[in-house]
Order: structure tokens, then C-alpha cells, then sequence
């Protein structure tokens, strides 16, 4: 079983292997990280990561930064909980559109973590 402690400093871990802030090697990264934790039971939409890593500044390319940032989690996450040896956590992306009819057609990027 994958525990997280979040109150002071952030660690995950399980019987033989720790996650915490010094691996993942970015305060932003562990942010949200921790963010989708506390949002594990939600999809959570790129505006509202968007709102809750870049609090104090904008992003001029928010997709762009989220999509890198998940790319280097993903990464990180697999080095210690490798996918071939069971539970890991890792993020399912999916693309929405918006569905009314004759509308311009953009893309909303949606992420949830979930346990496999």
C-alpha cells in the first residue's frame, strides 16, 4: 500500500521505497503532485491545476508547462514504483471538446490520478 504524508514535509511510501520532495527535485512539481493526492476522486480541468500551481504568476503556456511537468511526475513516479511491478500512481489524461452543436472545437485537457 502507497501511503502520502502531507503535513510538513511531503513524503509517499510504502514498505520499501520513499518518494519525497529532494527526489522529485521541483517545489512545483511536488505541488502538484500533492494537488492531485487531494484531488484523487475528481478530473480535475487544466484551468484549475492552471489556478493552484501558478497562484502568484500566469504561465504563458500553461499546457505546454503542465503537459512537461506530467511528462517529468510520470517519470519520476515510475522509477520508484516501476508500472511493471503493480501499484504505481500515475495520471490518465483525456481530451473533452466542447459539444455544442456548430461551436468552434477546442480541446479541454482533464487529469485524474488513480491507482493501478
Amino acid at each position: 500500500m502507497i501511503r502520502v504524508q502531507l503535513p510538513g514535509r511531503f513524503r509517499m511510501y510504502d514498505e520499501t521505497r520513499c518518494l519525497n520532495e529532494e527526489a522529485i527535485h521541483s517545489p512545483i512539481i511536488t505541488k502538484l503532485l500533492v494537488y492531485m493526492i487531494c484531488n484523487k476522486n475528481h478530473i480535475v480541468t487544466l484551468e484549475q491545476l492552471t489556478e493552484a500551481l501558478w497562484t502568484d504568476e500566469k504561465s504563458e503556456n500553461p499546457y505546454g508547462a503542465l503537459k512537461n511537468m506530467m511528462y517529468r511526475l510520470r517519470g519520476t513516479l515510475r522509477k520508484v514504483w516501476p508500472v511493471e511491478r503493480g501499484s504505481c500512481l500515475l495520471y490518465e489524461g483525456c481530451h473533452g471538446t466542447d459539444e455544442k452543436p456548430g461551436a468552434p472545437q477546442t480541446a479541454k485537457e482533464k487529469y485524474r490520478f488513480s491507482v493501478i
